[in-house]
């Protein structure tokens, strides 16, 4: 095979497959200010420097402060544009043409819509609960550091939150990984800005409560642990109540979600005594090695009281905190 065309055509595969990215947040209200974030990502999801078009934000919805034309420094992959304005009431949205040289037409790229109200009576925000990183013992071979995970989230995903929620039986073989978990969760939690929060996965056999994710308010809880062979294996005879019993007696405020509802051997029965506030609902099984993974938590009635108590909410964004 020609290098020299090989090396042209990888060279065009990457142009083709760069991938623009705007990001407003979902809710303001009138005349709040808030910031556009900016992503370029190659075809592999990762990001990419020296995006070389300038983008001219023309036809934008309900946004004040945009200016006639941005070009994104070559040595960055993200950006951001400050003190935008939200200007009344109903749907905003930032639209930017890129004109590139070789394209039969410029492209023209949109953000996701914001809703604009006068007094906003919720907020939304958007973020992955579930990462499994080399922690795990599932793929580990394709997860790559936790730190990368959040990184991913914060930086090229532009998510509101984030946690490693990792295999117990994998933090556990390891007396470091723990601690580095906590560390993380206390690095990457930057109130208004992005919430990382301490997790794990704990697995349990059918009958027992099945797989569970557990969520806490702050960064120094200790894990669950009982010392016995098949803690060890992906389905130990261990009760989740005596998980939450656990839970309860170090006084760490936390919550548990329900995952694998339906998955044979694991499958739930719902009778359990106590309560959660969600489940998951959705999981796509793309290692962290690869792009996070992505996974979505449905938290129905009560449980908007609890996630309020956990993210509490700002104007300018979320904050992990009491409400």
């Amino acid at each position: 095979m020609n290098k020299e065309l090989l090396t042209e055509a990888r060279r065009l595969a990457q142009v083709i497959g760069q991938r623009l990215h705007l990001r407003l947040p979902s809710i303001l209200a009138e005349g709040e200010e808030f910031e556009l974030k900016m992503g370029v990502t190659g075809p592999d999801a990762m990001p990419v420097e020296g995006f070389a078009y300038d983008l001219h934000f023309e036809k934008s919805i309900g946004i004040a402060g945009l200016p006639p034309t941005f070009r994104f420094d070559p040595s960055q992959s993200a950006a951001s544009i400050k003190g935008l304005k939200a200007t009344r009431a109903g749907v905003a949205l930032a639209s930017a043409r890129v004109d590139a040289p070789q394209a039969p037409k410029p492209a023209v790229v949109y953000s996701n819509p914001a809703w604009i109200s006068k007094d906003p009576a919720v907020r939304l925000f958007w973020g992955d609960l579930h990462i499994h990183t080399r922690y795990s013992n599932c793929s580990a071979w394709r997860c790559l550091d936790p730190e990368w995970g959040y990184q991913y989230a914060r930086d090229v995903s532009f998510l509101d939150f984030a946690a490693a929620a990792d295999h117990l039986r994998g933090i556990a073989s390891d007396p470091a990984r723990w601690p580095r978990l906590q560390e993380l969760a206390r690095l990457y939690n930057e109130p208004r800005r992005f919430v990382s929060f301490l997790a794990f996965e704990s697995s349990h056999a059918q009958g027992y409560g099945g797989d569970n994710n557990v969520y806490f308010l702050g960064d120094d809880a200790p894990h669950f642990w009982v010392e016995r062979e098949d803690m060890r294996g992906g389905s130990p005879q261990v009760h989740l109540r005596d998980l939450w019993q656990q839970m309860d007696r170090n006084k760490k405020p936390y919550f548990t979600v329900p995952h694998h509802t339906g998955r044979a051997r694991k499958f739930r029965s719902w009778d359990e005594d106590r309560s959660m506030p969600g489940a998951s609902r959705f999981s796509r099984y793309i290692p962290a090695g690869d792009r996070p993974r992505c996974a979505t938590a449905a938290f129905p009635s009560a449980a908007a009281t609890t996630m309020r108590h956990r993210i509490s909410s700002t104007p300018s964004g979320p904050a992990r905190g009491l409400a």
